[in-house]
């Protein structure tokens, strides 16, 4: 995986020799304990505290009991800035590799998946990042802890498992290439840097990566995975003593190479004028995008930077969301000052409307950049991006923090997440206009055409400083203050839990609690109209909830968008389906009766702008013109409208890309008001809010909403039901030009989750493909080494029963009948030998482990389904004792019974055109 931000990708092939291993020696390793006094206490700065063993090697320990669960993230300081002349894609390929096995923990993936634990890894520029996040126990603790030690010097590279991973990585490499916003995002940094690495594809080059040795990548893992060159973030639920001693006892044996560690120096020289790149490939949306050199994160320029961008950006009050979005030309803008341990860039890009042009579109761009030093920024405009910046910093999640901490050490010193956050409290007007007049000149961008100057214009930026002297004595400010300790349990939330229906009729369920930085979250779901009074409205009920938020008597978009920033940045979103408006706000506990209040003004009086809704048209018909070409949405689409054939009059009817585009532009103002007056009213619904607050305060607050507000029309829900006597069927679409091909297969159940076999199906779905360590994935991937992403699931109806089954991979065109030919294997396999004993005890644990505790978002999304369906928490720890009691024998006999791969329905989509044939 690449750092989004990052993103830019990595290829992968491999010549294949002998089954020759390269095993890294076994460090210096002693299974005593090693005294955790034997770690030096670094600094602590807002709750984190940093240890510094004899070897090197940082602890970075970050406690937070109101978290149910702890994270463990090991970054070993080596990206793609580290690789030298034939060795780009070598830091990420290592990352794919760390995956494959130490002679200790042979089977990685499955260890991880058996302790349920949500894992991953990321590389980018500047670093590696092994990461996952488990239940917070002590064993789970003390596992991760010994995994990301023993993998740090000890994984087995082998030429078998790089013969394998080569084809994976060629896929991920193969699924980017459909991009082409994110290709021209690489050939932009490609000509913006001529010396520096930050130019070359984190991923690396092709031919690098195919034909890599694996003694050269060996040397490569020997020469930087060391503990001097590593750190471990430690966050959640933990005991601190015991961590320390952990890290202590299994990284404090490990001994650095006797050769020292290079530091790269390369610096980018100036910038003497505009350079150019053009992209041509198919498509449907075109993209414009700039890129300027900026100072590294560390330096005190990037604030205001950062400032900058939001202020562009920003919607619905950002300068180039007005000037491009709002007037029609673009359907969405993007701008990003990258936080870089080096000089990195500022990023601008926007697509391209269909009734726009491009030059049109950059002429805009660069217009409204390069004319902030006459058309400067305003205080109020630096005020309002700062406040959307750093508002709601203390409700941060401990987990999300130790990402922060990781990426920021990245950039030269952890420390930097913490005077970086002070920094953009302190930037000015000034401070913003300064900066845009040195660093955004034509002369330091990447877009357009070269156009020759008399005298040479360069923006010279500041070479990098030593982040320890930019954090030297800083001590940040007051830590975050937790909430209570809560063991989200199904048991305990029971305990907590209120119910109500109010006087206008709507069901409501309240959980109380003390949350980090006081925070409570209210989602309320509005029901209307029938399938008669709905039909040939269903584009404009998906377009009401969000119109609605846009604007209401009084206040326009951007008042409200303004209000909620003076609220600590809370939050008001919406969403539509048919029939079914759902709104939620976020905030403190000292907000709410505000929040509840425009909430409030959103529904009982919404605007309804035509402006705001011809705006949700270009941004929603712009998002499917992009996949027009897609594989991805053509094969999902089609598989789609095969396993519900509903006719076009049919309200649930299922259009084709191009008939979406058609229906959201039909949609008129007129329709939408009509909608909203004749059928939307307050009496049928749910409610919940979790968090810190008062439920008999909350269910007021709402009633006095909702009281008096009457439907025109009558409400029914519409019933859903799935047709499982369907036959099976194949369909291969044609995409040309596109280097990633799609597999879908799936067919119906007539399942709701209540149902007898919902758990047994459940696990035998998990065994089969759900995650790394299952069957399609050993097979497909690891195996095979064909996909990238290959995963089955299985879903059941909350009220109706409308289940499926699902396979889907994506890998390269060439080996699209191998995936086909391999699901349809392992699918026969386990129908007929079915599961083992081993799996299911593996699996049982797994989940267990998954269900015991609920985050936040579950338990909202729960607590609103079983206010609808009639299903508890009670319900749950049901269904969760008939996991633990589960037997193979009923595992098998639920997946004979109810997988029918001869109703398969399968879509296949790339380009499977003869490789000369597409030359």
């Amino acid at each position: 995986m690449i750092t989004p931000k990052k993103a830019l990708l990595r290829p992968m092939g491999a010549v294949v020799c002998a089954a020759l291993v390269f095993a890294p020696p076994v460090v210096g390793r002693d299974s005593r304990p090693v005294d955790p006094n034997a770690a030096q206490t670094v600094t602590s700065v807002e709750g984190v505290t940093e240890y510094r063993l004899p070897n090197g090697f940082r602890v970075l320990l970050y406690p937070d009991p109101t978290s149910p669960k702890v994270s463990v993230v090991c970054s070993v300081f080596v990206g793609s800035r580290h690789e030298g002349y034939g060795e780009t894609g070598m830091a990420h390929l290592l990352e794919h590799m760390n995956f494959k096995g130490t002679p200790t923990h042979k089977e990685i993936k499955k260890a991880l998946a058996d302790r349920g634990a949500d894992f991953n890894a990321a590389t980018s520029f500047d670093q590696t990042c092994y990461y996952e996040t488990l239940p917070g126990t002590d064993d789970n603790l003390e596992f991760a802890i010994r995994l990301e030690a023993d993998r740090l010097v000890n994984s087995l590279l082998r030429h078998d498992d790089l013969a394998a991973e080569m084809t994976v990585v060629r896929n991920e490499f193969e699924r980017n290439e459909n991009s082409p916003a994110t290709v021209l995002m690489q050939r932009v940094l490609g000509a913006a840097y001529e010396w520096h690495n930050y130019g070359k594809a984190t991923i690396g080059n092709r031919c690098d990566i195919e034909r890599v040795p694996l003694d050269r990548l060996a040397a490569f893992y020997y020469k930087h995975y060391r503990p001097e060159n590593a750190m471990l973030v430690v966050a959640g639920k933990f005991d601190e003593t015991r961590a320390l001693g952990y890290a202590a006892r299994y990284f404090g044996p490990l001994k650095n190479p006797a050769e020292k560690l290079d530091r790269t120096y390369t610096e980018e020289p100036a910038q003497d004028g505009e350079r150019a790149v053009t992209l041509r490939r198919v498509g449907t949306t075109g993209v414009v995008a700039a890129a300027y050199h900026i100072p590294a994160a560390s330096h005190p320029d990037f604030a205001p930077l950062v400032v900058l961008a939001q202020l562009l950006k920003s919607e619905p009050w950002g300068r180039l969301y007005k000037e491009l979005v709002a007037a029609k030309k673009s359907s969405d803008v993007a701008v990003e000052a990258w936080n870089m341990h080096d000089p990195g860039l500022f990023l601008l890009s926007a697509g391209v409307n269909r009734d726009a042009s491009a030059e049109e579109v950059r002429r805009v761009l660069l217009a409204a950049v390069e004319s902030l030093g006459s058309n400067k920024v305003t205080v109020d405009e630096v005020r309002r991006a700062r406040a959307e910046l750093t508002n709601g910093w203390d409700r941060t999640s401990s987990h999300a923090l130790a990402g922060g901490l990781r990426e920021w050490a990245g950039c030269g010193d952890w420390r930097l997440l913490f005077l970086h956050r002070d920094r953009l409290k302190r930037v000015t007007a000034d401070d913003v206009n300064r900066v845009a007049a040195r660093y955004l000149v034509r002369s330091n961008r990447t877009v357009g055409e070269y156009v020759p100057t008399e005298r040479p214009e360069r923006a010279a930026v500041p070479a990098v400083r030593d982040p320890a002297a930019a954090v030297k004595d800083y001590a940040g400010g007051r830590p975050i203050a937790p909430g209570e300790e809560f063991d989200p349990t199904a048991e305990n939330i029971a305990k907590r839990l209120r119910f109500a229906t109010l006087a206008s009729g709507v069901k409501a369920a309240f959980m109380p609690r003390k949350t980090r930085g006081e925070t409570v979250t209210l989602q309320l779901t509005l029901r209307y109209g029938t399938e008669q009074s709905l039909t040939g409205l269903r584009e404009a009920c998906e377009f009401l909830p969000e119109l609605m938020i846009r604007g209401a008597r009084g206040r326009d978009y951007e008042a409200i968008d303004r209000e909620l920033t003076e609220l600590d940045s809370a939050a008001l979103v919406a969403e539509g389906d048919i029939g079914v408006a759902t709104f939620e706000i976020r905030g403190r506990r000292e907000h709410l009766p505000r929040l509840v209040a425009l909430l409030g003004a959103v529904l009982r009086e919404p605007a309804l702008s035509k402006e705001e809704l011809e705006t949700l048209k270009r941004a929603t018909t712009e998002r499917l013109r992009a996949r027009l070409k897609e594989p991805n949405a053509l094969a999902y689409r089609a598989l789609v409208r095969k396993l519900h054939p509903y006719g076009k009059a049919d309200l649930r009817y299922r259009p084709t890309l191009e008939e979406s585009v058609a229906r959201y532009e039909a949609v008129t103002v007129d329709q939408v008001r009509k909608l909203y007056a004749t059928q939307v009213g307050g009496a049928h619904g749910e409610l919940v809010v979790l968090g810190d607050f008062d439920p008999d305060e909350a269910a007021r607050q709402v009633e006095a909403v909702l009281s008096d507000w009457k439907a025109g029309a009558p409400y029914r829900r519409i019933v859903s039901s799935n047709d499982t006597s369907r036959g099976g069927s194949f369909e291969s679409i044609d995409t040309p030009d596109k280097a990633s091909a799609v597999y879908y297969a799936a067919h119906l159940l007539a399942q709701r989750y209540t149902d007898p076999d919902y758990v047994a199906l459940t696990v035998g779905n998990q065994i089969l493909g759900r995650s790394g360590g299952s069957r399609l994935w050993d097979r497909v991937r690891e195996k095979d080494g064909l996909s990238y992403t290959v995963y089955s699931s299985y879903s059941a109806g909350d009220l109706d029963p409308e289940g499926g089954f699902e396979v889907y991979a994506i890998c390269n065109p060439a080996n699209i009948a191998k995936v086909r030919t391999a699901v349809a294997e392992e699918i026969e396999r386990l129908l007929k030998g079915g599961v083992t004993r081993a799996e299911l005890e593996a699996t049982k644990k797994a989940l267990l482990d998954e269900w015991r505790t609920f985050s936040d978002r579950e338990i909202i999304t729960k607590l609103a389904s079983d206010l609808v369906s009639g299903d508890s928490f009670a319900g749950f720890i049901e269904r969760r004792r008939k996991l633990e009691a589960l037997t193979v024998e009923q595992v098998n006999a639920a997946l004979r019974k109810h997988l029918q791969p001869e109703k398969l329905v399968i879509v296949e989509a790339g380009d499977f055109r003869k490789p000369e044939a597409r030359r």
